[in-house]
């Protein structure tokens, strides 16, 4: 059911009611804070909170992980909202609560999704705690094409008989947070590779053979891109990258 969850909400062509949520419930807090400064610096003016607010209602309502991390100070906020409150009392909860669940939020949800995945009875929160965890993925900075990759390559890409606890903690623990560095190689003609390298950048003469030169195989412009330009970047993963990117060991 995971798998299925998190493949459909990936897709584009899902139906928009069962894509991914654009933004998860850390996102959100995000968002209504910056959004209370910029009321209180009279730069939009205060009924612009009230979709973020209700938006807000709906993530806390929904958030299996932020219920279970910081549940009477959410109880507390939305007590609040229904009052004619302060801004100030507002982002102060606002910050009260996300020091309760930023920090910890991926941690529960990758827990909760472990408790309830072989429980059928409670498929709809199952739903609801899955799109969570993909959207939180998605605002971490994860690219939505790496997360369907991996979807892909962990459950679907050979055969499993039944999925269990130890593969979905596979597909998990691939989602640590941490940026890695790979090389990019992007093709350039020999004119603007000469002139690359001639501003101390690393530019030099495609070779045969290698993980780079079987890209360029469905390329109209192979023979003419006779130069490589490389350079490192630290990202969350490989399809954050831009051109062909290859892990740095």
């Amino acid at each position: 059911m995971f798998a299925q969850l998190m493949s459909e909400m990936l897709t584009p062509t899902t139906f928009e009611s069962f894509r991914v949520y654009s933004l998860d419930t850390v996102a959100r807090i995000y968002e209504a804070i910056e959004l209370i400064a910029d009321v209180q610096d009279q730069r939009v003016v205060r009924v612009v909170l009230d979709p973020v607010i209700e938006e807000m209602r709906w993530s806390f309502a929904k958030d299996p992980a932020a219920q279970s991390l910081a549940a009477d100070e959410i109880e507390s906020l939305v007590a609040l909202l229904g009052t004619s409150f302060s801004l100030d009392d507002f982002a102060s909860h606002l910050w009260l609560i996300e020091k309760l669940v930023a920090e910890k939020y991926k941690g529960t949800l990758e827990r909760l999704l472990l408790e309830l995945f072989d429980q059928p009875k409670k498929r709809m929160d199952y739903r609801k705690l899955v799109g969570f965890y993909c959207s939180h993925l998605l605002n971490l900075g994860y690219e939505r094409n790496h997360i369907r990759y991996v979807v892909e390559e962990t459950f679907f890409e050979k055969t499993v008989v039944r999925m269990g606890r130890k593969t979905l903690e596979k597909f998990l623990t691939k989602f640590d947070g941490k940026n890695r560095r790979y090389t990019v190689h992007v093709g350039v003609t020999r004119d603007l590779g000469n002139y690359l390298r001639g501003l101390d950048y690393n530019a030099f003469h495609r070779g045969g053979g290698g993980a780079y030169e079987a890209t360029l195989d469905q390329n109209p412009n192979k023979n003419v891109l006779t130069w490589v330009f490389e350079w490192s970047v630290d990202t969350l993963d490989p399809h954050g990258c831009d051109g062909f990117c290859l892990p740095v060991s």
